[in-house]
Protein backbone atom coordinates (compact mmCIF):
# COMPACT_ATOMS: atom_id res chain seq x y z
CA UNK A 1 0.00 0.00 0.00
CA UNK A 2 0.83 3.47 -1.10
CA UNK A 3 3.18 5.11 1.63
CA UNK A 4 3.17 2.20 3.86
CA UNK A 5 6.77 2.14 6.37
CA UNK A 6 8.33 -1.34 6.68
CA UNK A 7 9.77 -1.61 10.59
CA UNK A 8 13.11 -3.66 11.07
CA UNK A 9 14.48 -4.44 14.38
CA UNK A 10 18.18 -5.16 15.12
CA UNK A 11 19.36 -6.09 18.26
CA UNK A 12 22.95 -6.60 19.56
CA UNK A 13 24.59 -9.95 19.64
CA UNK A 14 27.56 -9.49 21.05
CA UNK A 15 31.31 -7.72 19.99
CA UNK A 16 34.06 -8.59 18.52
CA UNK A 17 37.21 -6.70 20.19
CA UNK A 18 40.96 -7.92 20.53
CA UNK A 19 43.81 -7.00 22.46
CA UNK A 20 47.66 -7.72 21.89
CA UNK A 21 49.89 -9.90 23.85
CA UNK A 22 53.59 -8.17 24.53
CA UNK A 23 56.95 -9.33 25.47
CA UNK A 24 57.16 -6.59 28.18
CA UNK A 25 56.18 -3.45 29.31
CA UNK A 26 56.86 -0.62 27.16
CA UNK A 27 57.79 -3.05 24.50
CA UNK A 28 56.02 -2.62 20.84
CA UNK A 29 57.08 -6.51 20.51
CA UNK A 30 53.87 -8.63 19.62
CA UNK A 31 54.37 -12.51 20.38
CA UNK A 32 52.66 -14.95 18.50
CA UNK A 33 50.91 -18.39 19.30
CA UNK A 34 50.29 -17.52 22.30
CA UNK A 35 47.16 -18.99 23.64
CA UNK A 36 44.91 -16.65 25.22
CA UNK A 37 41.82 -17.64 27.73
CA UNK A 38 38.98 -15.57 28.49
CA UNK A 39 36.15 -16.58 30.87
CA UNK A 40 33.60 -14.86 32.96
CA UNK A 41 30.52 -15.60 35.18
CA UNK A 42 28.38 -15.15 32.04
CA UNK A 43 30.07 -17.00 30.15
CA UNK A 44 31.80 -21.02 29.46
CA UNK A 45 35.68 -19.71 28.69
CA UNK A 46 36.75 -19.62 25.27
CA UNK A 47 40.73 -19.32 23.95
CA UNK A 48 42.51 -17.57 21.23
CA UNK A 49 45.66 -17.61 19.77
CA UNK A 50 47.58 -14.89 19.17
CA UNK A 51 48.59 -14.03 15.53
CA UNK A 52 52.21 -12.93 13.86
CA UNK A 53 52.43 -9.36 15.26
CA UNK A 54 50.93 -10.41 18.70
CA UNK A 55 46.94 -9.66 18.17
CA UNK A 56 44.23 -11.84 19.82
CA UNK A 57 40.52 -11.52 19.20
CA UNK A 58 36.88 -12.20 20.33
CA UNK A 59 33.58 -12.34 18.85
CA UNK A 60 29.90 -12.50 20.59
CA UNK A 61 31.39 -11.00 23.78
CA UNK A 62 28.27 -9.62 25.92
CA UNK A 63 28.00 -7.05 28.53
CA UNK A 64 29.86 -8.28 31.26
CA UNK A 65 33.04 -8.62 33.43
CA UNK A 66 36.04 -11.20 32.39
CA UNK A 67 39.54 -12.47 32.99
CA UNK A 68 42.09 -12.97 30.65
CA UNK A 69 44.89 -15.39 30.80
CA UNK A 70 47.62 -15.96 28.82
CA UNK A 71 50.17 -19.10 28.44
CA UNK A 72 53.00 -18.99 25.97
CA UNK A 73 56.41 -21.00 25.68
CA UNK A 74 59.15 -20.19 27.79
CA UNK A 75 57.25 -16.71 29.09
CA UNK A 76 54.66 -16.23 31.66
CA UNK A 77 52.12 -13.29 31.60
CA UNK A 78 50.46 -11.00 33.82
CA UNK A 79 46.79 -12.25 34.05
CA UNK A 80 43.75 -9.77 34.18
CA UNK A 81 40.38 -9.78 35.82
CA UNK A 82 37.72 -7.86 36.22
CA UNK A 83 38.16 -6.55 32.23
CA UNK A 84 34.53 -4.57 32.03
CA UNK A 85 32.80 -5.10 28.39
CA UNK A 86 30.25 -2.37 27.34
CA UNK A 87 28.57 -0.62 24.52
CA UNK A 88 31.42 1.62 24.82
CA UNK A 89 34.36 -0.70 24.93
CA UNK A 90 36.75 -0.54 22.01
CA UNK A 91 39.42 -3.45 22.49
CA UNK A 92 40.82 -5.67 25.41
CA UNK A 93 43.81 -4.90 27.33
CA UNK A 94 47.55 -5.88 26.30
CA UNK A 95 48.75 -9.09 27.95
CA UNK A 96 52.23 -8.55 29.10
CA UNK A 97 55.42 -10.76 29.62
CA UNK A 98 56.38 -10.73 33.25
CA UNK A 99 58.41 -14.18 34.11
CA UNK A 100 60.85 -15.55 31.59
CA UNK A 101 62.14 -19.59 32.07
CA UNK A 102 65.57 -20.07 32.63
CA UNK A 103 65.84 -23.94 31.64
CA UNK A 104 68.31 -26.75 31.04
CA UNK A 105 69.42 -30.09 31.68
CA UNK A 106 71.77 -32.09 33.88
CA UNK A 107 73.86 -34.65 32.13
CA UNK A 108 73.62 -37.32 34.49
CA UNK A 109 72.02 -40.27 32.69
CA UNK A 110 74.84 -41.88 31.44
CA UNK A 111 76.74 -41.77 34.92
CA UNK A 112 79.09 -45.05 35.64
CA UNK A 113 77.82 -47.30 38.43
CA UNK A 114 81.18 -46.57 39.98
CA UNK A 115 80.70 -43.09 40.56
CA UNK A 116 77.19 -43.48 42.01
CA UNK A 117 76.01 -43.30 45.80
CA UNK A 118 72.20 -43.21 44.95
CA UNK A 119 69.64 -42.35 42.08
CA UNK A 120 71.54 -39.27 40.27
CA UNK A 121 68.26 -37.83 38.68
CA UNK A 122 65.81 -36.44 39.76
CA UNK A 123 68.33 -33.70 41.31
CA UNK A 124 67.30 -30.64 42.96
CA UNK A 125 68.42 -27.69 41.18
CA UNK A 126 68.88 -24.35 43.04
CA UNK A 127 68.35 -20.50 42.27
CA UNK A 128 69.40 -17.42 44.01
CA UNK A 129 70.03 -14.10 42.84
CA UNK A 130 72.77 -12.32 42.71
CA UNK A 131 72.43 -8.56 42.33
CA UNK A 132 70.20 -7.42 45.36
CA UNK A 133 66.58 -9.52 44.81
CA UNK A 134 65.77 -12.21 47.63
CA UNK A 135 64.78 -14.54 45.37
CA UNK A 136 65.29 -17.99 45.64
CA UNK A 137 63.76 -21.61 44.15
CA UNK A 138 64.23 -24.88 44.34
CA UNK A 139 62.95 -27.73 41.68
CA UNK A 140 63.63 -31.10 40.87
CA UNK A 141 64.37 -31.90 37.47
CA UNK A 142 62.25 -34.79 35.63
CA UNK A 143 63.99 -38.44 35.22
CA UNK A 144 65.69 -37.77 32.16
CA UNK A 145 67.47 -34.49 33.98
CA UNK A 146 65.34 -31.45 32.59
CA UNK A 147 64.37 -28.30 34.65
CA UNK A 148 62.87 -25.37 34.47
CA UNK A 149 62.62 -22.11 36.56
CA UNK A 150 60.70 -18.81 35.83
CA UNK A 151 61.64 -15.58 36.79
CA UNK A 152 61.44 -12.57 36.57
CA UNK A 153 64.27 -10.35 34.68
CA UNK A 154 67.15 -10.14 37.48
CA UNK A 155 70.63 -11.85 37.53
CA UNK A 156 71.08 -15.35 38.53
CA UNK A 157 73.09 -18.20 39.72
CA UNK A 158 71.95 -21.85 39.13
CA UNK A 159 73.21 -24.64 41.45
CA UNK A 160 72.70 -28.70 41.15
CA UNK A 161 72.42 -30.05 44.92
CA UNK A 162 75.08 -32.52 45.45
CA UNK A 163 75.28 -34.55 48.34
CA UNK A 164 78.04 -34.92 50.84
CA UNK A 165 78.28 -38.52 49.63
CA UNK A 166 78.57 -37.61 45.82
CA UNK A 167 81.17 -35.30 46.78
CA UNK A 168 83.23 -38.00 48.94
CA UNK A 169 82.62 -40.33 45.40
CA UNK A 170 84.06 -37.86 43.53
CA UNK A 171 81.07 -36.28 41.52
CA UNK A 172 81.62 -32.89 40.90
CA UNK A 173 78.77 -30.89 38.48
CA UNK A 174 80.47 -28.25 36.11
CA UNK A 175 79.87 -25.65 35.76
CA UNK A 176 78.80 -24.37 38.75
CA UNK A 177 77.48 -22.80 39.65
CA UNK A 178 75.94 -20.73 36.46
CA UNK A 179 75.22 -17.22 36.15
CA UNK A 180 72.35 -16.49 34.39
CA UNK A 181 71.11 -12.91 32.99
CA UNK A 182 67.90 -12.77 32.40
CA UNK A 183 66.43 -9.35 30.63
CA UNK A 184 63.06 -8.67 29.57
CA UNK A 185 64.14 -8.07 26.00
CA UNK A 186 65.83 -11.37 25.14
CA UNK A 187 63.97 -13.74 28.06
CA UNK A 188 65.44 -16.03 29.92
CA UNK A 189 67.71 -18.57 29.12
CA UNK A 190 67.20 -22.29 27.65
CA UNK A 191 70.73 -23.73 27.93
CA UNK A 192 71.73 -23.72 31.61
CA UNK A 193 73.00 -27.47 31.52
CA UNK A 194 75.59 -29.29 33.44
CA UNK A 195 77.62 -31.98 33.48
CA UNK A 196 80.30 -34.23 35.38
CA UNK A 197 83.54 -32.64 35.49
CA UNK A 198 86.22 -34.31 33.84
CA UNK A 199 89.82 -33.78 34.76
CA UNK A 200 93.38 -34.88 33.26
CA UNK A 201 95.93 -35.90 35.31
CA UNK A 202 99.48 -35.99 34.57
CA UNK A 203 102.96 -36.04 35.81
CA UNK A 204 106.36 -37.46 35.51
CA UNK A 205 108.37 -40.90 36.79
CA UNK A 206 112.02 -41.08 37.78
CA UNK A 207 113.52 -44.04 37.05
CA UNK A 208 116.25 -44.48 39.92
CA UNK A 209 119.53 -46.90 40.33
CA UNK A 210 118.92 -48.57 36.84
CA UNK A 211 121.69 -48.73 34.20
CA UNK A 212 119.12 -49.17 31.47
CA UNK A 213 115.57 -47.69 31.79
CA UNK A 214 114.34 -48.67 28.24
CA UNK A 215 111.93 -50.99 30.23
CA UNK A 216 108.20 -50.61 29.70
CA UNK A 217 106.45 -48.87 32.67
CA UNK A 218 102.85 -48.69 33.54
CA UNK A 219 101.00 -46.06 35.65
CA UNK A 220 98.12 -47.10 37.97
CA UNK A 221 95.49 -44.65 39.21
CA UNK A 222 92.49 -45.66 41.61
CA UNK A 223 90.37 -43.70 43.73
CA UNK A 224 92.28 -43.25 47.00
CA UNK A 225 89.24 -45.28 48.68
CA UNK A 226 89.41 -48.09 46.81
CA UNK A 227 86.54 -47.60 45.38
CA UNK A 228 86.44 -47.34 41.30
CA UNK A 229 88.43 -48.82 38.68
CA UNK A 230 91.83 -48.42 38.46
CA UNK A 231 93.56 -46.68 35.05
CA UNK A 232 96.28 -47.55 33.14
CA UNK A 233 99.03 -45.27 31.42
CA UNK A 234 101.02 -45.81 29.33
CA UNK A 235 104.20 -43.26 28.42
CA UNK A 236 104.00 -40.96 25.45
CA UNK A 237 107.72 -40.88 24.29
CA UNK A 238 110.25 -43.05 24.11
CA UNK A 239 112.88 -43.68 26.69
CA UNK A 240 115.52 -41.18 27.10
CA UNK A 241 118.30 -42.79 28.65
CA UNK A 242 120.97 -41.00 30.46
CA UNK A 243 124.37 -42.94 29.53
CA UNK A 244 127.69 -42.86 30.96
CA UNK A 245 126.91 -42.85 34.52
CA UNK A 246 129.40 -44.33 37.26
CA UNK A 247 127.93 -47.23 38.89
CA UNK A 248 125.68 -46.63 42.06
CA UNK A 249 124.71 -43.17 40.48
CA UNK A 250 121.41 -42.53 40.54
CA UNK A 251 119.93 -42.64 36.80
CA UNK A 252 116.68 -40.29 36.74
CA UNK A 253 114.47 -41.03 33.19
CA UNK A 254 112.08 -38.40 33.23
CA UNK A 255 108.63 -39.67 30.94
CA UNK A 256 104.97 -38.34 30.82
CA UNK A 257 102.20 -40.35 31.71
CA UNK A 258 98.97 -38.97 31.56
CA UNK A 259 95.08 -39.77 32.51
CA UNK A 260 92.10 -37.47 31.12
CA UNK A 261 88.13 -37.79 31.78
CA UNK A 262 88.97 -38.71 35.37
CA UNK A 263 86.62 -37.25 38.19
CA UNK A 264 87.64 -34.90 40.55
CA UNK A 265 89.10 -36.87 43.59
CA UNK A 266 91.71 -38.06 45.71
CA UNK A 267 93.66 -40.20 43.49
CA UNK A 268 96.80 -42.76 44.29
CA UNK A 269 99.12 -43.78 41.38
CA UNK A 270 101.67 -46.49 41.59
CA UNK A 271 104.12 -47.75 38.89
CA UNK A 272 105.00 -51.09 38.04
CA UNK A 273 108.15 -52.49 35.98
CA UNK A 274 110.19 -55.68 36.29
CA UNK A 275 113.39 -53.80 36.19
CA UNK A 276 113.05 -50.46 37.35
CA UNK A 277 112.58 -49.30 41.04
CA UNK A 278 109.64 -47.00 41.36
CA UNK A 279 107.58 -45.14 43.70
CA UNK A 280 104.56 -44.25 44.68
CA UNK A 281 102.50 -40.89 45.27
CA UNK A 282 98.95 -39.27 45.31
CA UNK A 283 97.53 -36.71 43.72
CA UNK A 284 94.38 -34.37 44.71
Amino acid sequence: MAGSTTVEEFSVLGFHLRGRVLRFRGDNTGVAGVTVTLSGASADARSATSDSDGYYAFSHLQDGSYSLAAHGQHITFEAKHGVEVTATTTRLPDLVGVKYDVCGVVHLADLPASRRTGQPLPRTMRLRSVDGQAVAQDVDTDGEGHFCFQVAPGVYEVDPQVTDAETAGGLVLTPSPQKVEVTALHGGSLQVDFEPAQVSVSGTVACLDADDCTTAVSVFLQPATGAGARRTAKWYAPATVCRGCGTGVRVWLTRLAAFTGLARLTARAAVRSSSVQCGQGSTP
